[in-house]
């Protein structure tokens, strides 16, 4: 008891100086880094990262004091799953609970996901709601008229005061890094060129939904350009068409009737691909168009559940469309 008696100050004095310790130890790394230092510091949150990567990266740019301290803060304050994907600038005359705050309010940029198999004004569309009334669409259409099928579908994240001129540069810089010199190599064994694939695929988008169909399609479709058959491809009437104000969409089921379009984009008519891509295919069938699957079918449809179902003859086919589609 005697000893206990003794301890027992000695040991609140401790818990004292640790305490106070502490407390001071917070204040300061709590602290902006140099108050003195307002210049703009970039950083850039992809979709995904935790606090302990935010923490790490800020820490890197010498942005906070104490990784633990971020991430204490940010649990104190229950910000952990508020914090944003995006790119925020920040300083480090900023304090560390200020830094926290400024990774809950918004971001400098935007993301926008582009998905595959879409037109070039479901784009301009998609990014008049993400970015706002500044971005111009018609502009943006304008420049992009004579690239669609390189305007590579994607997740993106964009600054909220981008150009239409930039978006087109990013996305055609995009389709550049993912269209390799492989797939060119491979076309040009093929006696193919690369506008050729590009248009294909984009046929091949609205056509299948998996890659071994694509791949599928992309062979019927190259055998029929080959035998000077005409590709009749539904989506082409659909991108002949147009808008569907009815239905509110560019891709309304095509009608008996729309087989008579007077179109050069309609297959039912004309032999050979049309003249420009329909759509701004993805990777899988940009792959399908450069790597086709041989077969001996010459018809294929897509039943209502999205299955694939070929045919090598035409009886076989209207049996096909006969049990799947009626």
């Amino acid at each position: 008891m005697k000893l206990l008696k003794i301890l027992l100050p000695v040991i609140l004095i401790i818990l004292i100086i640790l305490s106070v310790s502490l407390f001071f130890a917070f204040q300061y790394v709590s602290k902006p880094v140099y108050l003195a230092d307002n210049s703009a510091v970039s950083i850039v949150i992809p979709r995904g990262k935790g606090a302990i990567w935010i923490a790490n990266t800020l820490k890197e740019k010498k942005l906070i004091r104490s990784e633990l301290a971020f991430r204490f803060i940010a649990w104190r304050k229950n910000l952990l799953s508020k914090m944003q994907a995006g790119s925020y600038t920040l300083n480090r005359s900023q304090s560390l609970e200020e830094i926290v705050q400024s990774l809950t309010k918004g971001t400098n940029d935007v993301w926008v996901t582009i998905p595959e198999g879409w037109r070039n004004e479901e784009i301009a569309e998609a990014l008049g709601k993400a970015l706002g009334e500044t971005f111009d669409q018609e502009e943006f259409l304008k420049i992009a008229k004579d690239r669609q099928g390189y305007l590579f579908p994607e997740t993106y994240l964009l600054p909220k005061q981008i150009t239409p001129e930039a978006v087109v540069s990013l996305l055609t810089k995009t389709f550049d890094q993912k269209f390799t010199d492989e797939m060119k190599n491979a076309l040009q064994k093929q006696g193919r060129t690369v506008e050729d694939a590009v248009i294909l695929a984009s046929l091949i988008e609205r056509e299948a939904n998996e890659y071994e169909a694509m791949q599928m399609v992309s062979g019927i479709l190259l055998k029929r350009i080959e035998n000077d058959w005409p590709l009749q491809v539904d989506a082409t009437l659909q991108f002949a068409k147009g808008f569907n104000q009815q239905q509110k969409t560019w891709w309304a089921p095509p009608l008996a009737a729309d087989k008579e379009i007077n179109s050069l984009y309609n297959t039912y008519k004309h032999a050979g691909l049309p003249p420009a891509s329909i759509t701004n295919p993805g990777m899988e069938a940009l792959k399908a168009a450069v790597y086709p699957q041989e077969s001996a079918y010459w018809y294929y449809i897509t039943d209502t559940h999205g299955e694939m179902h070929y045919a090598e003859t035409i009886e076989q086919h209207n049996n096909n469309v006969n049990t799947y589609l009626r």
